[in-house]
């Protein structure tokens, strides 16, 4: 029974960690808020790149759902981020363009099903 009970809370512990993979968990200092909203027909996993940068996992929208994440300082450049949905199961992706956004601002990103329609916005 120790045992059954040791694995438990490892378990626990686990998904506990998991739940806030990907910046999606509370606002942390010099942070950019991130909401997307998928109006795309799949589920789209969602992606913060730095100008010159490596793609950073943020997390997964549902189709016709909208989640918000918190996308850490250390993601963003000065010379632009770009956030990018890249639909599970299907081909191409959705990209903004180049933003400029500072912590404390707002992306709002809205994933059309034509995947060349989504726009984002900083606020």
């Amino acid at each position: 029974m120790r045992v059954r009970r040791g694995w438990g809370a490892g378990m626990l512990l686990f998904l506990l960690a998991a739940c806030t993979q990907g910046g999606g968990g509370p606002n942390p200092a010099n942070a950019v808020q991130l909401v997307v909203r998928n109006n795309y027909p799949a589920d789209v996993e969602v992606m913060v790149v730095a100008e010159g940068g490596v793609p950073h996992h943020i997390g997964m929208v549902p189709v016709a759902q909208s989640r918000t994440f918190w996308v850490p300082a250390a993601f963003i450049s000065p010379t632009g981020v770009r956030v990018i949905a890249d639909p599970v199961g299907a081909g191409g992706v959705a990209s903004s363009d180049p933003l400029i956004v500072h912590p404390g601002q707002t992306i709002n990103f809205t994933v059309e099903p034509a995947l060349s329609a989504s726009t984002a916005v900083v606020m």
